[in-house]
């Protein structure tokens, strides 16, 4: 059985923790698509979108980067 059996990325969700001048927000994307994060700041009204800093994503959802954590 292949690995594309199992897992159908098509499928799946992945969860970003951005920081942007407006805040610290949670975003959640096909993990099959890639991000343009500069069309995505000005769809959602957001300045200066970028990833999270680990601190910030452990601060704000209590889980490490990386690690999965429920969808709040």
């Amino acid at each position: 059985m292949s690995v594309a059996q199992v897992f159908d990325i098509n499928q799946a969700a992945a969860m970003y923790i951005v920081e942007a001048k407006e805040g610290v927000f949670a975003v959640v994307a096909s993990a099959a698509a890639h991000l343009k994060w500069r069309q995505l700041g000005r769809e959602l009204g957001l300045r200066q979108i970028h990833l999270a800093a680990t601190d910030v994503v452990k601060n704000r959802t209590g889980y490490d980067v990386g690690t999965v954590g429920p969808l709040f």
